[in-house]
């Protein structure tokens, strides 16, 4: 049998005289260390995302003068232009699916953050859609708080919601739409339009 050869490393090692007290203490810390990091990984960790009433500088601070009012709209590409009665109200096909009107909002009077309901009502009295979510408005170059599009659900009341929507173009329907804030300050606003497929 061979004996087994010294490496450079064992020759040149010393020996370092260590009590059984040590080694006790070696190991009880390396027990203490491992169990608090095993404590550590079975603890839920809890995150919160946007903790409330924190303003991390990203929201509007916009003073709020004035009487509440909330102006319906539609952006032509870049454009904006408020909706008028007998205006045309174009009805898009969703990119998830879906048919869909789009309307701009513009409001003075209330706060940035508010809670925005839209319905869309036919001259029959056909409740084609409605839409309720809580909105971040931002500030227009004309110093209005603005949504660029909101969208609002159009198709047939049940239980017709599953047939195309064709013979709605040409048809007038009422679409309003209401913005309330936290301080409860409202602004409602109804324009009858004609429904066209856009």
């Amino acid at each position: 049998m061979r004996a087994p050869r010294e490496t450079a490393d064992r020759k040149n090692a010393q020996s370092i005289p260590v009590t059984q007290g040590q080694v006790m203490k070696l190991r009880i810390s390396a027990a203490l260390v491992m169990a608090a990091l095993a404590c550590i990984s079975c603890r839920p960790l809890v995150v919160e995302v946007d903790p409330p009433n924190v303003n991390f500088g990203d929201e509007i601070q916009t003073p709020v003068t004035g009487d509440p009012m909330v102006e319906i709209g539609m952006y032509h590409e870049q454009l904006y232009s408020p909706l008028l009665d007998n205006d045309p109200l174009p009805i898009v096909n969703g990119a998830q699916g879906g048919t869909w009107a789009m309307p701009a909002l513009r409001t003075r009077g209330l706060a940035a953050s508010a809670t925005v309901h839209c319905l869309v009502v036919t001259d029959e009295g056909e409740v084609l859609g409605e839409s309720e979510t809580r909105e971040e408005f931002a500030l227009s170059d004309d110093n209005f708080m603005e949504v660029q599009t909101f969208p609002v659900p159009v198709l047939h009341a049940p239980p017709r919601e599953s047939e195309p929507i064709d013979d709605l173009f040409g048809k007038l329907a009422t679409l309003t739409c209401t913005v309330t804030d936290d301080s409860t300050r409202t602004a409602r606003r109804a324009v009858h339009v004609e429904l066209v497929g856009g």
